[in-house]
């Protein structure tokens, strides 16, 4: 199955709720051919070199799953036979732990314990071949059954891409999500000539997220996939040497409060961005020069009342709208509260998390508006 690169194999992206339309754009870029979109994630087709291209510069999902086989399937003997025919031999060892995940949904098949045993037992009457490596991961299977279609599903990921190999101090908001502050950047098309100002940075996330967009640095870690027989460690190890650029940037992140400014500098520092990153303890900076396309985007900040919100969110507004008249702008708005004393048209938007977590990512116009006759 893996042994040409050339072949096409099928996948799923998981990524942070929310954003799957977005990994739908980032993923061809890589290579990716997009077969559908969905809450559950990005289907898609790839060779094994886009695989491995994929895990180490995606910005937007969190983990890829490799579909080995989909099929129907109403009782356990249907099920047993369909797992001894998949090709485990390139994907496990003899002494490699297997973990086996089931979700059964309108399924005769129901997902328990016992189940995934046996799924477990099967799977290992296959798998013969030895392992040097003395610490091999366990490797994650999922079976996702619908309506009794069932879908085998491995980890090629290992730790979820959302965990990047620097290690931010970070608020509990939503916002300074990474693979968030990346998807935003990617949803605004920003290219790394453009200018970009982060006001109220909070934690400095949006501006790492935008140098190592910029620079295509890869992800340095360990993938599920570099520990299946059939990986070839040669051609990964060339590639992740491959991509990185080096281009001049203006990026300029400022905050007000001493606690976001300090670590906005720690984070930058620890991310090995610091050169490329002005962070000041600021109100409002403007740097950008006139007639040049440039980013605005900006965080959000938690308070504490309802009166609160809508003074600072309309003081916000206005701000935005006189300072930084002539710059694209996006702004993470966490509730309507707070979108309605903006008081700036929304251009489009998306929700990303569930819950007391989901906020809004509205594109916004800061152009000067014309007043409202009829307003009291």
């Amino acid at each position: 199955m893996y042994e040409n690169r050339d072949e096409s194999h099928y996948f799923l992206a998981t990524t942070y709720p929310g954003l799957e339309h977005v990994a739908a754009k980032e993923l061809p870029t890589l290579g990716a051919v997009i077969l559908g979109v969905s809450s559950r994630g990005v289907r898609f087709q790839a060779t094994v070199e886009v695989l491995y291209r994929i895990h180490l510069y995606s910005r937007t999902i969190s983990r890829v799953w490799h579909s080995i086989d989909r099929f129907t399937v109403a009782i356990y003997s249907q099920l047993e036979r369909k797992i001894l025919e998949q090709p485990w031999a390139q994907f496990l060892y003899r002494q490699q732990e297997i973990k086996v995940e089931i979700n059964s949904d309108h399924s005769i098949l129901e997902a328990t314990k016992s189940l995934e045993q046996k799924i477990i037992q099967t799977i290992r009457r296959k798998v013969k071949l030895p392992s040097s490596e003395c610490d091999l991961p366990a490797q994650t299977i999922l079976l996702d059954i619908r309506s009794n279609r069932c879908d085998i599903l491995l980890d090629t990921s290992g730790v979820s891409l959302e965990i990047r190999d620097y290690q931010p101090e970070l608020p509990k908001a939503t916002a300074n999500h990474p693979t968030l502050a990346a998807s935003l950047l990617y949803w605004m098309a920003w290219k790394p000539y453009e200018p970009l100002v982060i006001p109220m940075c909070s934690s400095g996330i949006i501006a790492i997220e935008a140098v190592k967009l910029a620079h295509q640095h890869g992800h340095v870690r360990d993938f599920a996939f570099q520990h299946w027989p059939a990986y070839d460690h040669e051609h990964f190890e060339l590639m992740a040497k491959d991509r990185k650029q080096q281009l001049p940037l203006t990026i300029d992140a400022w905050d007000n409060r001493a606690l976001a400014f300090s670590r906005t500098q720690r984070n930058v520092q620890d991310a090995g961005v610091a050169d490329e990153v002005n962070v000041q303890q600021a109100v409002l900076v403007r740097t950008a020069e006139a007639g040049v396309r440039k980013l605005l985007v900006c965080n959000f900040v938690e308070v504490v009342s309802s009166e609160e919100t809508t003074r600072f969110y309309g003081k916000v507004g206005e701000l935005f709208r006189r300072k930084y008249a002539d710059f694209k702008a996006v702004i993470v708005i966490p509730d309507s509260l707070a979108m309605e004393a903006l008081r700036l048209p929304v251009i489009r938007s998306f929700v990303a998390g569930r819950g007391i977590q989901a906020v809004t990512v509205a594109e916004v116009d800061l152009s000067p508006q014309e007043p409202d006759l009829y307003e009291d």
